[in-house]
């Protein structure tokens, strides 16, 4: 099984549901494996897992913007681990918690709710920057 092949096999559960279909699948194998996987919705909520220089996100958002996956989970009170190192079982453990939360993300990404929940993540934003400059 190829690299692409397998990256997508790990987030599989998010397209055979009909939660989400694949919008974009890019990857570099000749920059160490990058690549960038969009998803959308049939509600225009677009969730992006990415890999850039070694270290491995997902993003969800509406319109072009984006947030930080962890932001939206904390915002609906969802339970997670915030570190998953590797690549593969980051992207499962991601894919089982959109599917989870899939309602409460959904609806807090919503076009009705989308400028209050900017408004609290960017809040979110401004706490952890402030956290790391206390810290150093």
């Amino acid at each position: 099984m190829s690299d692409k092949e397998s990256l997508i096999n790990n987030i599989v559960e998010l397209t055979d549901e009909g939660l989400f279909s694949v919008e974009k699948f890019d990857f570099d194998e000749k920059n160490f494996g990058n690549f960038c996987i969009e998803l959308t919705s049939s509600k225009q909520v677009h969730i992006r897992f990415l890999r850039d220089r070694g270290t491995v996100w997902c993003e969800a958002g509406r319109a072009g913007e984006w947030y930080f996956i962890e932001d939206v989970f904390r915002l609906i009170g969802a339970e997670f681990v915030a570190e998953k190192s590797e690549i593969n079982e980051f992207l499962r453990y991601m894919s089982g918690l959109l599917i989870k939360y899939n309602s409460e993300v959904m609806n807090i990404l919503d076009a009705k709710n989308i400028d209050d929940t900017h408004v609290k993540i960017k809040k979110l934003a401004t706490e952890r920057a402030l956290g790391i400059l206390k810290t150093e």
